[in-house]
């Protein structure tokens, strides 16, 4: 808002669009959120309900990317955006003041900003790193499909396709077997 925006747009699989949505709504800025046409309606109607905008596409991603370009409107994505580790991290420093010796973090996302986020703060606080384990919906594949991902983890619980993975030095994927686990 200070910067003299009036909207944002961005694509997202609902909980980054719910956020924007309210602080947007709280700041003024009209929200625009392209989703996937197989996503979840009820956090489509969240993101309603906070004052968003939602549109859905086949791709949402690049449709954002070319509204954002076309109309020169700032593009909210955590998965680029460079501060969006370092946002995560303080959820990490959270995890760490609340359960010091936690073992294992069970975390959802679609991009994998907030995991890396999260155990990096484990690694600048010279903690032994948890073990990660990240879960996506059936509708919400951006991790396993992302070109950034390095190296597929085996599926220690069975199934296909695999739902663990490790895209990051930091990141390492064993099955939860520890009272320690924290459910994000």
């Amino acid at each position: 808002k200070e910067a003299g925006e009036q909207y944002a747009v961005l694509s997202t699989t609902g909980n980054a669009g719910i956020t924007a949505s309210m602080l947007g709504k709280e700041h003024g800025i009209r929200v625009f959120c392209l989703m996937s046409s197989k996503a979840d309606r009820s956090k489509a109607a969240e993101i309603e309900r906070q004052g968003g905008t939602v549109a859905y596409s086949k791709s949402p991603m690049r449709l954002a990317r070319y509204l954002s370009k076309r109309y020169q409107v700032p593009l909210l994505s955590s998965a680029r955006d460079p501060e969006a580790v370092n946002g995560y991290e303080s959820l990490g420093r959270e995890i760490l003041e609340q359960v010091p010796d936690c073992d294992a973090i069970v975390n959802f996302c679609s991009s994998g900003a907030s995991s890396i986020g999260i155990m990096l703060a484990f690694r600048k606080a010279g903690k032994k790193l948890p073990a990660l384990h990240i879960v996506q919906s059936g509708k919400t594949n951006a991790v396993v499909s992302s070109h950034h991902v390095r190296k597929l983890v085996k599926n220690p619980f069975g199934g296909h396709p695999p739902a663990m993975l490790a895209h990051h030095d930091s990141l390492r994927v064993t099955p939860p077997n520890s009272s320690k686990t924290i459910f994000h």
